[in-house]
C-alpha cells in the first residue's frame, strides 16, 4: 500500500510540472516561459502580422524555421504567462534553457561517447526540433478544414505523427 502512494503523489500535475519541462527544454526551443508565451501569442494572432510563424504571412520557411533564427523573436515578454512566472522551476529553466540541453548531451556522452553524442543527442534533437517546425508550416498549409475559421490552419494526418516524434 505506501508504494501505490508514492506512485499517486509522484504523478500529481504539480509535483511532474519540473521533470516534464526539463525533458522538454531538451527540445532546443528555449526556455518553458519564453515557448510558453510564443505559443499563446501564435494561437491569439494566427495568420495576422503579429503571428511570428505563420506561412500565410511570411512563407513556408520562414514559418519553418526562419523566424527562429531572427533576432526580432529573441525577447521574453511574459505578460501574456503571467499565471506561470509564479511557479520558480519555470522561471530557473527559463534562465538557464541550456542546462538541460548540456546534461543532455553529457548523458548521452557518458553512456555511448562521441557516437552517443552525435546519435543521441544531435541527430535525434535535429529530428524533433524539424518535426515541431513542421506542425508551424504545413500546419497551415497543407490538410483539410471541417470548420470555417479567420485562420488558415488545416487538420494534417502527419502533424500529430510528427509532434510526437520525440516521444518515441
Amino acid at each position: 500500500m505506501p508504494e501505490r502512494k508514492v506512485i499517486v503523489l509522484c504523478l500529481r500535475p504539480r509535483r511532474l510540472q519540473p521533470c516534464l519541462v526539463k525533458y522538454g527544454t531538451t527540445a532546443m526551443q528555449n526556455g518553458p516561459l519564453w515557448w510558453s508565451s510564443r505559443h499563446r501569442r501564435h494561437h491569439r494572432f494566427s495568420d495576422t502580422p503579429q503571428d511570428m510563424h505563420s506561412p500565410v504571412q511570411g512563407g513556408f520557411w520562414h514559418a519553418h524555421i526562419g523566424w527562429i533564427l531572427s533576432i526580432e523573436y529573441d525577447d521574453r515578454d511574459l505578460s501574456n504567462v503571467r499565471d506561470l512566472v509564479r511557479y520558480p522551476e519555470l522561471c530557473f529553466l527559463d534562465n538557464h534553457e541550456w542546462m538541460p540541453l548540456v546534461a543532455y548531451a553529457l548523458i548521452c556522452f557518458v553512456i555511448a561517447g562521441l557516437p552517443g553524442v552525435v546519435w543521441g543527442f544531435v541527430v535525434s534533437t535535429l529530428a524533433v526540433f524539424h518535426a515541431t517546425m513542421l506542425i508551424n508550416s504545413l500546419g497551415h498549409v497543407w490538410g483539410t478544414r471541417r470548420y470555417v475559421t479567420t485562420d488558415a490552419s488545416r487538420n494534417n494526418a502527419l502533424a500529430p505523427r510528427a509532434g510526437s516524434l520525440g516521444a518515441i
